[in-house]
C-alpha cells in the first residue's frame, strides 16, 4: 500500500494499488483486513491502533457509504467524545434510531433503538452523535462494570478540569453527574440500571485514567470505604503533590508505564531520570504523611481477586464486607 495513506482504504483504493489478484493475495495472507463492507486495512496497523481510534474510523466509514446519516451512540459515541473504552473488544460500531425507523443489527453495526430525545442529539466534529451525558448513560448501563467506570470518571474528568490538568470546576462535573442522573432516573427498570446508579455516584473526576478508576472500582468492591481520591501532599520549596488514592489508613498509586515512556509525561528527562525523580517523591511523601505507601500495575488489575492478591501480601484488608 502506498506509504502515507489513511487507516482504511477503499476497494477503489486497494484495487489500484494491488489489483484484484494482489487484493486477494493480500486478504489470504492475512496482511490485509476487510473491516467492513467496501473498507480495508493494513493488517498490522490495524492490530496495532487502540480501539476508540478504530471505532472512530469505522463510524466515519459507515457514515460515507450511508443514505442516511448514521448517529453515534454507545461506545462508537464515547470514542467520538473521547472518552476511554478500557477493555473494550466490540469492533461493531453502534448508532441510535431516533426517528422510530426499525433497523436490525449486523456483525458490523449494532442498532440501538432505545427511546433517544432529539435534544441528546449533537453534532461533533461534523458527525452526529448522542450528547456527552446520554453517551454515559449508555455505556454506564449496558458494557462491564470496568468499561463503566473509566468512562464515567472520564466524562466527569474532562468537563472539570483546565489546561494544566487540575480539576477546578467541581461544580460543572456535579452538573454533568445530575445530566446523567437525570436519564438514570427516567430509564427505571431498564437493562442495567443497578449499576449505571451505582457508577453515578461512584464517578469521580479526580481519576487521572482508567487504571486509577478500575483500582477504585475493586477497592470499593472488595470492601474499602472511604476512598480518597487524589491526596493532596504538602511538597518541598512550597509545592504539592497528590497521591491516587488513599484507604485504610494507605496511600496508594496506580503505576502505570506511560510515565517513564510517554515523551509528554517525560518532560525532556530519561526514563532513567523519571524513575528517580518518582523514587524521592515518594520518600517525601513517606516521610510526611507516615503512612504506608503501596503501588500496583495493570497485572494487578487484571481482576479483583488479583487486586485483592496484592494487598493481602501487604497485610491490607477491609473493614466491611466486600461485594460478592
Amino acid at each position: 500500500m502506498p506509504a502515507r495513506s489513511p487507516l482504511l482504504f477503499t476497494r477503489a483504493a486497494v484495487v489500484a494499488d494491488l489489483g484484484r489478484a494482489g487484493l486477494e493475495a493480500a486478504l489470504a495472507l492475512g496482511s490485509l483486513l476487510r473491516v467492513r463492507p467496501g473498507r480495508y486495512a493494513n493488517a498490522r496497523e490495524w492490530q496495532a491502533t487502540y480501539v476508540e481510534e478504530r471505532q472512530r474510523q469505522l463510524f466515519t466509514a459507515a457514515r460515507e457509504d450511508a443514505e442516511v446519516e448514521p448517529i453515534a451512540a454507545n461506545i462508537t459515541a464515547a470514542a467520538a467524545h473521547a472518552l476511554p473504552l478500557f477493555r473494550v473488544r466490540d469492533e461493531r460500531i453502534h448508532t441510535v434510531n431516533v426517528d422510530g425507523r426499525a433497523a436490525s443489527s449486523t456483525s458490523r453495526c449494532f442498532r440501538h433503538d432505545d427511546a433517544c430525545d432529539p435534544a441528546d442529539i449533537v453534532r461533533l466534529d461534523g458527525r452526529l452523535t448522542t450528547s456527552l451525558s446520554r453517551t454515559v448513560f449508555d455505556v454506564i448501563r449496558t458494557q462491564p462494570a470496568e468499561t463503566a467506570i473509566a468512562v464515567i470518571d472520564a466524562a466527569l474528568r474532562q468537563v472539570a478540569v483546565d489546561g494544566s490538568g487540575r480539576v477546578r470546576d467541581i461544580e460543572a462535573a456535579e452538573r454533568l453527574r445530575e445530566d446523567i442522573r437525570r436519564h438514570v432516573d427516567a430509564g427505571a427498570g431498564a437493562r442495567g440500571i443497578v449499576q449505571a446508579r451505582r457508577m453515578v455516584d461512584l464517578g469521580h473526576p479526580g481519576a487521572d485514567g482508567p487504571g486509577e478508576s478500575v483500582s477504585r472500582l475493586y477497592l470499593a468492591d472488595l470492601g474499602f470505604a472511604p476512598i480518597e481520591v487524589q491526596v493532596r501532599v504538602a511538597g518541598p520549596d512550597g509545592g504539592e503533590y497528590s497521591v491516587d488514592l488513599g484507604f485504610a489508613g494507605v496511600l496508594a498509586e496506580f503505576d502505570g508505564e506511560t510515565k517513564y515512556r510517554d515523551p509528554l509525561l517525560l518532560r525532556g528527562r530519561t526514563a532513567e531520570q523519571a524513575v528517580i525523580d518518582e523514587k524521592r517523591r515518594e520518600d517525601w511523601i513517606r516521610a510526611t504523611m507516615r503512612r504506608p505507601f503501596l503501588r500496583w500495575g495493570m497485572a494487578d488489575i487484571a481482576t479483583r481477586g488479583a487486586l485483592a492478591d496484592r494487598l493481602r501480601a501487604f497485610h491490607v484488608f477491609p473493614r466491611r464486607t466486600p461485594i460478592r
